[in-house]
């Protein structure tokens, strides 16, 4: 049931008239037509916002990614110049901490005229008594003397070999050079008295090394071309030639 706007009398629900006063009655369905219309206008307008905001979302995400992916593409870029500059500042560094003449190595497996150059220029370097003198001559004399009195005057005899240093003149200022090898290769450098067969003293090395260590320093020490041109002086000589 319905009331007629006009009479105010109940009107059955689907009459288009009243039955009372003959007054047109308004369509309920037209009224439901025109709320179909209006949720559907609300709907659209809706819908339409949600996809303004989704492509607005979209459109930024597509620019932030692009953004994104350029910046990448510049740090790649970029990326092996700055490595190598780092490597260039690497070697110029690395290269001032070697010796100036990089040509000039000392090898580590020195026969035994490198190995008494070695040893000579050592112990000159190092201010050893009497060393400085082995030089002097034209020759660098190595005596290769298993001498009984020599050995017992050494605290160590090495391989039971001592290598006896000169310079082959009179100018050796009265010091015995000798030095030992052991079977490590560790280098027993010494310094003796000429005297030293008179009494039963025995002498400690100056200085003990290993044969590495030895031939390392000369080459951190810009001495590896001394020691090469001094091993062309040496001459080797055994006890009983």
């Amino acid at each position: 049931m319905k009331t007629c706007p006009n009479c105010g009398k109940p009107v059955v629900a689907t009459a288009k008239f009243c039955p009372h006063c003959g007054h047109e009655l308004p369509s309920g369905q037209g009224g439901q037509k025109k709320g179909n219309h209006r949720r559907r206008v609300w709907l659209t307008v809706i819908l339409l916002l949600v996809l303004l905001v989704a492509g607005g979302g979209i459109a930024h995400y597509l620019i932030t990614s692009q953004e994104e992916n350029a910046a990448d593409r510049a740090t790649s870029n970029s990326q092996p110049t700055h490595n190598n500059a780092y490597s260039a500042a690497s070697s110029a560094s690395s290269a001032s901490t070697e010796p100036a003449d990089s040509g000039d190595q000392l090898a580590t497996d020195l026969g035994p005229k490198g190995t008494a150059a070695a040893i000579t220029t050592y112990a000159i370097k190092n201010n050893f008594d009497g060393w400085s003198a082995a030089t002097s001559g034209q020759n660098l004399q190595v005596l290769l003397s298993d001498d009984d009195d020599l050995l017992d005057s050494l605290a160590d005899t090495g391989m039971g070999m001592a290598y006896v240093v000169s310079s082959g003149t009179d100018s050796d200022n009265g010091t015995v050079r000798a030095y030992t090898l052991d079977k490590d290769e560790t280098v027993n450098i010494y310094s003796l008295p000429v005297d030293y067969a008179d009494s039963d003293k025995v002498y400690q090395p100056v200085k003990r090394i290993a044969k590495g260590e030895l031939i390392q320093y000369l080459n951190t020490h810009h001495a590896a071309s001394e020691a090469e041109e001094l091993q062309g002086k040496v001459v080797l000589q055994h006890g009983d030639d």
